[in-house]
C-alpha cells in the first residue's frame, strides 16, 4: 500500500486519483464534519505531532543539504495507516508517533485538528492511499480512511504497471500542491 499525505496552500479538490476504481477496492464514506468541535483530544494530538516532528527533524538533520519536511503530513498519514496494524505493530506505531490519546478517541481528535487547521486559511491537507489491486482491504479500514482522514482507497496493479502509478501519484500530489510539487 501506498500512502501519501501533503500540505498545500491550494484549497483542496476530490482526493480521489485517477485510476480506474477496481472491484476490490471499498466504498469510501464522507468524511465527518468535526466543525466547532472543542476537545481536549485536539491538544493530545497537537502535543503528540509536536513531539514526532522534533524527533523525526533530529533522525533526518545528519546531513547539512538543506530539508524539506512535512513532519504534520508524516504524522497524519502513519496515524492513518496505524487503523490498519493490530497488537504489537499498533502499539509500536503509538509509540514512535508519540500518541497518548485512546484509540477510540484517536481519529476523530486528529480529523478535527486537521479541520481547525485548514478552516478558512491557505493551508490544506490531502491523504490519499494506492493498494495493491487484488489486495483484501478491510472495509473498516475504509471507513476509517475516509471518515476521518479524507482519503479515498484507489487500486491499481503496481507490479505490472509501477510507471503508470508513479505517473498518477505525481498527478494527484501536483492538483493537491497547486503544481508546487510535480514529481
Amino acid at each position: 500500500v501506498v500512502s501519501l499525505s501533503g500540505c498545500g496552500t491550494q484549497p483542496a479538490a476530490s482526493t480521489t486519483s485517477s485510476s480506474p476504481p477496481a472491484a476490490t477496492a471499498p466504498s469510501l464514506p464522507d468524511r465527518i464534519s468535526t466543525t466547532g468541535v472543542v476537545d481536549a483530544g485536539i491538544a493530545e494530538v497537537a502535543a503528540a505531532d509536536n513531539a514526532f516532528s522534533l524527533a523525526l527533524f533530529q533522525a533526518v538533520r545528519a546531513s547539512d543539504e538543506n530539508l524539506v519536511c512535512s513532519p504534520y503530513s508524516a504524522a497524519t498519514i502513519l496515524t492513518l495507516t496505524m487503523a490498519g496494524a493490530r497488537g504489537q505493530t499498533q502499539e509500536e506505531m503509538k509509540q514512535a508517533l508519540r500518541i497518548t490519546l485512546p484509540y477510540y478517541r484517536l481519529h476523530d481528535a486528529v480529523n478535527a485538528l486537521d479541520q481547525s487547521l485548514t478552516g478558512g486559511g491557505q493551508f490544506t491537507s490531502a491523504n490519499g492511499i494506492w493498494a495493491q489491486e487484488g489486495r483484501v482491504i478491510k472495509q473498516p479500514f475504509a471507513n476509517v480512511a475516509g471518515h476521518y482522514y479524507g482519503a479515498a482507497i484507489d487500486v491499481y496493479d503496481m507490479e505490472r504497471d509501477y510507471a503508470g502509478l508513479c505517473k498518477i501519484i505525481n498527478e494527484w500530489v501536483s492538483e493537491k500542491t497547486g503544481g508546487r510539487i510535480t514529481d
